[in-house]
């Protein structure tokens, strides 16, 4: 695959914060997500999107769409409903238990300290034509700082903090493959992989220009 060829590939990305609201305001609970664009010297486009937790709550895309219908809020009190939920989260346990594994992670201070992964598996096949399963990630090279107990009141301290960052010196991560072994979930994002796997560290991403960045109002 030319993505993992030696020498330098443009990339496109994109810092957001996780649950498809654009203006939503930065907050110490936030998914941070980290979207690339790939563009290839042969024309290809390789995208992928990632976020700073260690699983996603649902397993499959129909968990996910009855997440969605049951999360919708309710006209008169602005909120879902909690039994619904309730009720959702009884019937999916496996949601539950995501859920507290991601709760049990601490948020990083910034975008810019956030290790991204790509909570789903890909099959990489080889000059043989043996497939491997594999999941990536972006590993921070800046120290991970957790969130402070107490943030900024501003709505957009997430990001000035990263065009701030990006200013001082270039912001780099490591792009990480880890390696499925047999046994190894591929196709429930619910369920995490050994913290022992093995994992090839296949390039570096670095931002380089001060990101342009869409304000909360």
């Amino acid at each position: 695959a030319p993505v993992f060829a030696p020498g330098r590939t443009p990339v496109i990305g994109r810092f957001a914060l996780a649950g498809g609201l654009p203006m939503m305001a930065d907050g110490p609970a936030a998914v941070r997500s980290l979207a690339l664009e790939f563009r290839l010297a042969d024309g290809q486009q390789w995208r992928t999107g990632m976020n700073d937790i260690p699983v996603f709550p649902m397993k499959d895309p129909q968990a996910f769409y009855e997440q969605l219908a049951t999360g919708r809020r309710d006209p008169k009190t602005g909120k879902p409903d909690p039994a619904a939920m309730q009720a959702f989260l009884s019937n999916h346990p496996e949601t539950a238990k995501a859920l507290g594994l991601i709760k049990a992670q601490p948020f990083p201070s910034g975008f810019a300290n956030a290790t991204y992964n790509s909570l789903n598996a890909f099959l990489l096949v080889d000059s043989a034509g043996a497939k491997h399963p594999v999941r990536w990630s972006m590993v921070a090279v800046d120290a991970f700082v957790p969130e402070p107990a107490e943030t900024p009141s501003d709505k957009n301290y997430l990001f000035d903090a990263l065009a701030a960052r990006a200013e001082q010196a270039p912001v780099q991560w490591h792009f990480m493959l880890t390696l499925g072994q047999p046994g190894d979930p591929t196709k429930d994002a619910t369920l995490s992989w050994p913290a022992n796997s093995e994992k090839i560290d296949a390039g570096t991403l670095t931002v380089r220009a001060r990101p342009i960045t869409v304000t909360a109002d």
